[in-house]
């Protein structure tokens, strides 16, 4: 009566016999050939953490695990339009000796190829050079890895604060070397925290009165007809850009201003040295519609730099820059803009002369009627 309970029992224990040996067979068979391990470091911009199987993983390190994750935070309300350059990144390749186990030993020469797993994703990255031969274990040349994000009303990315874009970068090698290694590049989308007020405004160059029209002088015959002369009732205007923090801690950040193309700093760069940019310092509670200039310290020149680098703003704090300015003296009728004239001011992650990642921009419009 046992018997075919007897034989279903030893059928059970063949299959798992043979699938041990199985097993055992092919990690011999890889336990001799070479594997390879990479390493990650110079990662542009300032990114959120770099692990191996989930622990901190040090820049320049390596590693063969399959879960290398590099993180970032990007900081704005939705991800750029188009194809815009992200970030980069070194990585380094090794093919390291492991002859020493006993099994079936690598042949050479051995090419390793790395790229993005896949097409047409939000996130893109691309190494250079792309594949590379080796005759023996050792290190690779140095590559880089090029981060590009793709949004379009095509290929829409999205904009839930906390969404998150990724790209994967593969390795391949056939079946000379042994590795499952492979690099996930993630980006978070982080909207602006709600406790900092960004502002752009234009006044008088006395900054006593909040400016949005003017009239513009034009000649209107003679050899000079169409060139610009003046603006009225002001013949100058501060460009002001204010950032008030009212956050528990510290705010760090690039901030740029951009001029409309008919108008240039006063003075300005061209053999005219001088100081057309002021940054100043004040409290809290302000906006453009309770601004007063004297409620801030006095001001810090700058030249006539547009770029102002790693703004450290404190808790409870506000900072204005402001930037001297005129309609360019070369200006022609046919040079104004159909739409009024458009400033804008941007911030952007600190530290990185202007080239990094923007967190939030605002724009100041002037109209204007020609006399």
């Amino acid at each position: 009566m046992n018997r075919p309970t007897t034989r279903r029992k030893a059928r059970g224990l063949l299959r798992s016999l043979l699938f041990i040996a199985s097993l055992t067979t092919a990690t011999a068979a890889w336990a001799g050939k070479d594997h390879l391990e990479v390493s990650v470091s110079d990662i542009l911009p300032q990114h959120v953490s770099l692990t191996s199987q989930s622990a901190p993983l040090a820049e320049g390190d390596f590693s063969s695990d399959a879960s290398i994750v590099l993180r970032y935070d990007y900081v704005a309300h939705a991800f750029p339009d188009g194809t815009a350059s992200f970030g980069s990144f070194a990585l380094g390749q090794r093919l390291v000796d492991n002859s020493a186990q006993s099994g079936s030993d690598s042949n050479y020469p051995v090419t390793v190829a790395a790229g993005q797993n896949g097409t047409g994703q939000h996130l893109r990255v691309e190494v250079t050079p792309g594949n590379q031969q080796r005759n023996g274990p050792g290190d690779f040349a140095p590559a880089s890895v090029a981060i590009t994000t793709n949004c379009s009303a095509a290929n829409p990315c999205p904009t839930d604060d906390g969404s998150e874009i990724e790209a994967n970068l593969q390795f391949s090698q056939g079946s000379q070397v042994n590795t499952s290694v492979k690099i996930k590049v993630v980006v978070k989308l982080v909207h602006p925290t709600e406790c900092v007020r960004f502002y752009n405004f234009l006044t008088d160059q006395d900054m006593t009165t909040v400016v949005d029209s003017t009239e513009v002088g034009v000649i209107k015959n003679g050899r000079n007809a169409g060139k610009v002369t003046a603006t009225n009732p002001f013949g100058q205007f501060s460009d002001n850009v204010l950032v008030v923090n009212t956050c528990a801690t510290e705010q760090n950040f690039d901030l740029d201003i951009n001029l409309d193309p008919a108008f240039a700093t006063n003075p300005n760069p061209t053999g005219n040295p001088g100081n057309a940019v002021f940054t100043y310092r004040g409290g809290v509670n302000v906006d453009p519609d309770t601004f007063n200039i004297d409620e801030f310290s006095m001001g810090t020149p700058h030249g006539q730099l547009l770029c102002l680098n790693n703004v450290a703003l404190g808790a409870n704090e506000s900072f204005l820059a402001t930037v001297h300015m005129g309609t360019r003296r070369d200006l022609h009728v046919n040079d104004l803009p159909a739409d009024g004239f458009l400033f804008t001011a941007a911030m952007l992650e600190p530290n990185l002369a202007c080239a990094g990642a923007e967190l939030a921009i605002q724009a100041a419009t002037m109209s204007y009627t020609i006399k």
